[in-house]
């Protein structure tokens, strides 16, 4: 099982990406004290995602995380989620989601 994932995100869009999550069903934990100036923690059950805080970030060109909207809780419905700070184009083996797409949720 993974306990965490880390992603260099803009320091500008560091919170709109905790908003992101939480539609997920993330919540913001408090990362410790050394990092707290420089990094944002999300968790659901067991798993972390962290946030740290970049001018530039460097992401990997083929790097990416999957979420299984079927299974995210505290919304009625997510369509063909993408964090709100792409590193560039998207590619999908599926023709639905070839193009980059915000997340769009009901209200619980």
């Amino acid at each position: 099982m993974i306990q965490h994932v880390a992603f260099e995100v803009r320091r500008d869009r560091c919170d709109a990406c905790v908003e992101f999550y939480a539609l997920l069903g993330f919540e913001r934990v408090t990362p410790p004290p050394s990092l707290a100036e420089r990094a944002a923690w999300v968790q659901h059950g067991p798993t972390q995602i962290h946030l740290m805080n970049v001018e530039e970030p460097v992401v990997l060109p083929r790097g990416h995380v999957a979420v299984d909207p079927a299974r995210a809780h505290r919304r009625r419905s997510i369509v063909r989620c993408a964090p709100p700070d792409p590193p560039g184009p998207r590619r999908s083996a599926r023709p639905d989601m070839a193009t980059r797409s915000t997340a769009h949720a009901e209200a619980p």
